[in-house]
């Protein structure tokens, strides 16, 4: 049947995930990528420290911040010190019921999307990116892995300290804005310049899966070539589109 003539054109998602295991033997990411009511979409990486341990670790980091963030009208993740707060207590959450695992430890780097505005929470060296007009920045900052454990901020293991925290992020946000999440099994692998291009590319298919296809895709044959980066790769992406109404 032609368009137009009784059929509804059905509009992608603007949010989508993929993950690919790179050449470990468990895939230790976890992600989360959901519209939580209107236009919120809640969005969340997390990297294990370990394989079958690690798994669990991220999982349950995921989880929290699924569970966690406010979904009722009234209750919104804002701007300013009132997602601060929210943010923060999340982040507690997720660490308490990670260190209850005993011996598990995981990154975590989540974000809260509203139809003007982004904010988040970041531990650990996953990446929070966002792409704007073409020039792409990264709103996180990795804290060290090099650093002895004892102050590798990791959610189980140590939230925070006195070097390194936990980093609060917030933006506005403009049509045609994309975020990227991602694990360093992504960012180890491809240079920011070609996560750009790979961005801009899907951004005329208008398809937040499609995008994080491409992306782990990419990643996943670059690593074939430098297997000893080849760690497990996860990507989430939203397209910040205006409102249709």
């Amino acid at each position: 049947m032609p368009f137009g003539l009784g059929r509804r054109r059905v509009e992608p998602e603007p949010v989508g995930a993929e993950t690919n295991i790179g050449r470990r033997r468990v895939n230790a990411d976890s992600s989360l990528a959901a519209r939580i009511g209107g236009r919120r979409f809640l969005l969340a990486v997390a990297d294990g420290v370990g394989e079958t341990k690690g798994r669990s670790a991220s999982e349950t980091a995921v989880e929290t911040v699924g569970t966690e963030v406010p979904k009722e009208p009234g209750q919104y993740l804002l701007r300013g010190e009132h997602a601060h707060v929210i943010w923060d207590r999340i982040l507690q959450q997720a660490h308490a019921k990670v260190q209850t695992l005993k011996g598990r430890y995981t990154t975590l780097t989540a974000a809260h999307v509203t139809e003007n505005a982004l904010s988040g929470i970041h531990a650990g060296d996953s990446r929070a990116y966002l792409l704007r007009e073409g020039v792409l920045t990264q709103l996180t900052e990795d804290h060290p892995q090099e650093i002895r454990d004892s102050d590798r901020v990791l959610l189980g293991l140590r939230l925070a300290s006195a070097k390194h925290t936990a980093h609060y992020f917030e933006r506005e946000l403009k049509p045609g804005d994309i975020l990227l999440l991602s694990t360093d099994g992504l960012q180890n692998l491809l240079k920011e310049e070609r996560i750009r291009e790979i961005l801009e590319r899907a951004r005329k298919k208008k398809n937040a899966q499609e995008a994080a296809r491409m992306l782990v895709e990419e990643a996943n044959k670059e690593g074939r070539r430098k297997p000893e980066l080849h760690d497990n790769i996860t990507a989430v992406v939203y397209f910040h589109e205006p409102s249709s109404s």
